[in-house]
């Protein structure tokens, strides 16, 4: 029975897509009188030919003397230094005393600051004899 009821539904389906495909066959054909097809043909006026351009000679490259760009001097560079205030710490005097140098003070960062061009620092202390 069930392939029965397959069969039916494919038939079916055969013929709504078989109907569907085909035109309206109640309608008489008719005929429309047409004009036969003319041909025109229309010609362009003439024009001149362009003949190309005889060939010219191209120019030999010469050579020419370029300027060997000179070397700009780098502009000298100019270091400044500038330190916070200086403190010698306690007992300095005592130090200076032991050392007998008031220079030695200075032999952690004596070459630091004297490799600048300019060193400005604040020294608060008193320079006594």
């Amino acid at each position: 029975m069930c392939h029965h009821l397959r069969l039916f539904g494919l038939s079916l389906f055969l013929m709504l897509l078989i109907s569907a495909c085909t035109g309206d066959l109640s309608a008489p054909a008719t005929a429309l009188p047409s004009a036969p097809p003319t041909l025109t043909l229309t010609l362009a006026p003439p024009t001149a030919t362009h003949l190309p351009d005889p060939p010219t000679e191209t120019p030999a490259p010469t050579a020419t003397n370029t300027p060997i760009p000179s070397v700009t001097p780098t502009p000298p560079i100019t270091t400044i230094l500038f330190t916070g205030a200086i403190v010698p710490g306690r007992c300095v005097q005592a130090a200076i005393d032991a050392q007998d140098n008031a220079d030695f003070l200075y032999d952690d960062v004596r070459e630091l600051i004297s490799s600048a061009d300019i060193a400005v620092g604040t020294l608060n202390a008193a320079l006594t004899d």
